[in-house]
Parts: C-alpha cells; structure tokens; sequence
C-alpha cells in the first residue's frame, strides 16, 4: 500500500507521546533466579498522537484520514512531533558515503568541514523511510565526514549517496488498531488520539 502523507491540519499534537521499545530474550534460571537478557534486531518507534484541541475542521480530515488508512492496512510517514529540529550545527547537504554498510553506525559526507557538535546525542536522522537517535555526538572532520552512531539499527543496507535527512524527520507508521475514532463532548473541542507503531 502506499504511505500515506500526515494530513494537513490547523494544528499540532497537544501531546506527542513517542516510546522505542526494544526486543529482547530473556531467560530466568529456576534454579539461581539468575536472569540473563539478549538485544534482538527489530527494536521500533511507538506514538500516541493527542490532537484533544482539535475543531471541527481538522477533525473531519482525521476522520478522512482513519478512513484513508484502512485499519492497520495503512502506512503513513509521522512527523516526529517534538523532535523536529536538531539541537546540533546541523547543515550541509548530508549523504551515506559507501553503499552496503549495515548495524548501529553508518559513515557519512556532505556536512559542513571540522565542525564540533555536528549533531548531538538526542538527536533524529532519517534515511529512507526509517528514522534513528544518535547516541554519540557527531563531529565532523575537514572532508565534511562524520561516522553516526545510533539505534535501532538499520533495517536496510542504504545505498552510496543516499540522502540523510536531519530536519522534519518522519517515520513509516501503521494503526497499533483497526479501530480509531473520537468521542462527541459538548463544546467546540473534541478529543481525537490516534495510537501508532512503526512499519517495516
């Protein structure tokens, strides 16, 4: 199915909730009670969207978006609300450098030469449809490189020269349920929550 842009709507999130829940095995001795965990791949971004505020013109393009969606048949690219901006330098014209590279660092060019603080820990990146935090600061060397180190991994190998986006990221997504909606209460406002999770 095709992913579906976000709607355009008057208004952001009153509330963005994002979580990245991670995947891992766990096993429990019955004997000692010791217990020894494993990280598995598949770690993935969850979000709760509360658009409480809205009116009733952008709740009726909601509604035209649930349906839209087509229960969890649907994919949509989620602006990461509350993460848009880095809190690093930022700039350049970033760009994988080197096809085939695979993991929790990814080895880029295009960033402005010998810049400190490139992006922070904190910071989002976007290459393809998959969105990732940086877990160590980005320095930049004099050729413009810098090597991201971040999580989740990748979930596909990109291509040499692919483009690294690092402003109004956003995420593939599906409904966490085939039912979404709103409920009537008196007033201009009416409430609408959309619960999401990542899609791959």
């Amino acid at each position: 199915m095709t992913t579906l842009a976000w709607p355009t709507l008057t208004i952001r999130p009153q509330r963005a909730d994002w979580n990245l829940i991670a995947v891992t095995q766990t096993h429990e001795s019955p004997l000692t009670g010791a217990v020894r965990t494993q990280a598995l791949p598949g770690a993935y971004w969850q979000c709760v969207l509360d658009y409480s505020h809205a009116r009733a013109a952008d709740v009726r393009t909601l509604w035209a978006f649930v349906a839209r969606m087509q229960g969890r048949a649907g994919r949509v690219a989620v602006p990461t609300f509350g993460n848009l901006a880095p809190r690093g330098v930022g700039g350049g014209t970033p760009l994988v450098k080197g096809g085939g590279q695979e993991g929790t660092s990814l080895l880029i060019d295009g960033c402005p030469a010998s810049t400190t603080g490139w992006l922070l820990e904190g910071d989002l990146f976007q290459v393809g449809e998959y969105v990732h935090m940086l877990t160590g600061i980005a320095t930049t060397n004099g050729a413009g490189e810098t090597t991201l180190q971040f999580y989740p991994e990748l979930r596909v190998p990109p291509a040499d020269n692919a483009p690294i986006t690092i402003r109004n990221c956003t995420t593939r997504m599906m409904f966490m349920a085939d039912q979404q909606g709103t409920s009537y209460v008196p007033g201009p406002l009416t409430p609408f929550v959309l619960t999401l999770r990542e899609a791959f």
